[in-house]
């Protein structure tokens, strides 16, 4: 019995007059009673899957045994249930939760199969200070990367352990093996491993094995292990283990909004290292909005021309190739968003080429073409520059501005350049168009390229889910922001949700993507709760600011797509979310810190300050 079955019913139990203490999964539950009521015994007698026992505070009868003060083990060779018909001066009864095997290791997100060797050890196995992460010696560069950041980690881990083993009963190292050498990396990149730990603790040599498809698998084998050995052994339940790991959803994503405050490209690269701990797939760039379109454009370069000052902030083309490399080498895609033809204000330079705007924020389609020809023009310019198979046009939030943005004429520009994009080759693939929620039910304009595994991608986040996608044959991607946008402040828990609830066909599921946690940074403007940090004079301020919302809270909704079970509640799996958030600060990236509450100015209750977090 889990946790979360043992939660279910103590409702039940403490309406009967008991009282209970929650403790963590593979702690003990308490519960305590005045003396025996018989009608608890019904609820009693549900606990029987589990481990309990009775507990007496003084000498008692329970099924016509006398038992001395203490534990009475139930297990053996009597029902639990028969501890309490005809007991007398009971006062107690105990239960001890095992926790599932997935929610055993110090793993996040949590593992899709972990099993134990049988009988388990007692000794742990300390790991070498020369540990060796050994790969193919035509691997590809990625994964050579990959394999000295982890090595260093693990070694990092073994010396600030303190431990001074040098015996030969140690972890030596991991082989790590791979099927294909391919760099490829797409959403249907395969990202399962199957990573082994040694049995033994008294061999002459111990080395793990990590068998992946890709190696973008075999980087997440490696962090798995490296979890495992944060702390410079292999735990004596870890001996022999099996974990055998592969996401659930394939887009596992993290929209970040910089068309409104820049968010600076070391922050970005911030973000991309936290997620690729976190098993995470797809980073979603929001590049322009009310206050700026965030990429130089060679073709428009009065895009750009102004954001100077206080303004100031766009990545250059270079920067993009950098971004796009650095996440690339960490698994993770970049898929670029100009939002179109509402959200225009950063688009208002294009006037000068062509562009016509019914007001400051929402562009129409002109009888003349001006707009979808330079629209056109940006998206396959940023198409060829960021190399993705997906580019997000919007498409949200537009209004009917009589008499020219008609909803006619915003669904014409929609359509013109989602068609577009579908037009559009990438390593000889079409490119798949892909908008928010409206980009369908406002305009309908996604019926241009059609649902599908080849057609348009709709983002559900306000009124509609994804199961409400699916089911109308399009693939879906939730991010419904009740539940995912970091920027509103939501309880941490409130990512842990099944995005798949609701859909019920297999060919629904096909269609269902995964989903996306959102970090919108309009309240980074003047005057929002973040304003004081509007601006490049406050960067280094805002990096832990921005940094501090994002992590760790992300990484719930990033496990939530990667494994999520029904029968887990969040106080189940909370134990490994909190490790991580200790890993992620221990690796030195912009996080909150552990057991602290972060808003957008300050980091536990104290003001953000180059020397605090």
């Amino acid at each position: 019995m889990g946790v979360a079955q043992l939660m279910a019913i103590l409702p039940l139990i403490q309406a009967k007059g008991c009282a209970f203490t929650e403790l963590s999964p593979g702690q003990i539950l308490h519960g305590f009673a005045s003396g025996y009521d018989p009608a608890h015994q019904p609820y009693l007698n549900t606990l029987t899957a589990a481990q309990a026992w009775c507990c007496d505070r003084g000498p008692a009868i329970c099924g016509g045994i006398t038992h001395q003060a203490g534990l009475f083990d139930a297990r053996q060779g009597r029902d639990p249930a028969s501890c309490s018909v005809g007991c007398s001066n009971v006062t107690s009864w105990v239960v001890q939760v095992t926790p599932p095997p997935e929610l055993s290791l110090p793993v996040w997100p949590i593992p899709r199969s972990v099993a134990f060797a049988q009988p388990a050890h007692s000794d742990s196995l300390s790991v070498s200070r020369s540990f060796v992460v050994q790969i193919p010696s035509n691997s590809p560069s990625a994964l050579a990367s990959a394999a000295a950041r982890y090595q260093g980690f693990i070694r990092d881990g073994v010396f600030s352990s303190g431990d001074a083993s040098t015996g030969v009963t140690q972890l030596d190292g991991v082989t790590v093996i791979i099927k294909s050498n391919s760099d490829n990396l797409t959403l249907e990149t395969d990202y399962s491993y199957v990573l082994a730990l040694p049995l033994s603790v008294d061999g002459p040599s111990n080395n793990a094995t990590l068998t992946a498809p890709t190696q973008y698998g075999a980087m997440y084998g490696l962090e798995t292990l490296t979890q495992i050995v944060r702390n410079g052994s292999v735990p004596a339940k870890a001996l022999g283990v099996v974990v055998s790991d592969r996401p659930q959803y394939r887009w596992r994503g993290l929209m970040i909004d910089t068309g409104r405050r820049f968010v600076p490209k070391s922050d970005v690269l911030n973000a991309l290292t936290a997620m690729s701990y976190a098993k995470m797939s797809v980073l979603h760039l929001h590049l322009s909005d009310d206050q700026r379109c965030a990429v130089e454009s060679k073709k428009y370069p009065d895009l750009t021309a102004n954001l100077t000052g206080e303004m100031g902030g766009f990545y250059t083309q270079d920067d993009v190739t950098e971004i796009v490399a650095f996440a690339k080498e960490r698994g993770v895609l970049v898929v670029p968003e100009v939002d179109l033809p509402g959200h225009a204000n950063g688009l208002l330079p294009l006037k000068h080429y062509g562009g016509r705007f019914c007001a400051p924020s929402q562009m129409y389609a002109d009888q003349g073409g001006g707009t979808v020809r330079v629209l056109t023009g940006l998206v396959e310019e940023y198409a060829a520059l960021f190399g993705s198979q997906i580019f997000h046009l919007g498409c949200d939030e537009t209004t009917v501005i009589e008499p020219l943005c008609t909803l006619n004429a915003t669904k014409s520009v929609e359509v013109s350049v989602s068609t577009a994009v579908h037009g559009i080759r990438n390593a000889g693939a079409p490119m798949w168009p892909m908008g928010w929620e409206e980009f369908h039910w406002r305009t309908n304009a996604s019926d241009a390229v059609g649902p599908g595994v080849t057609g348009a991608i709709i983002e559900a986040w306000s009124k509609y889910r994804a199961a409400d996608v699916v089911k109308l044959g399009y693939r879906a991607v939730e991010a419904y922001g009740s539940k995912f946008y970091l920027n509103h402040l939501h309880p941490v828990d409130s990512q842990w949700v099944d995005i798949g609830e609701g859909i019920e066909e297999d060919e629904e599921m096909q269609l269902m993507l995964g989903g996306e946690i959102a970090m919108w940074t309009p309240q980074y403007k003047p005057g929002g709760p973040g304003g004081i940090y509007y601006g490049p004079s406050t960067d280094a301020t805002f990096s832990k600011s921005f940094g501090g919302l994002v992590w760790p809270r992300a990484a719930v909704g990033a496990g939530a797509f990667w494994n999520f079970n029904n029968s887990w509640s969040f106080s189940d799996v909370e134990q490994r979310y909190d490790e991580f958030a200790a890993l992620l600060a221990g690796r030195g990236l912009f996080t909150c810190p552990a057991s602290c509450a972060c808003n957008y100015t300050t980091a536990c209750g104290k003001p953000y300050s180059a020397s605090n977090p």
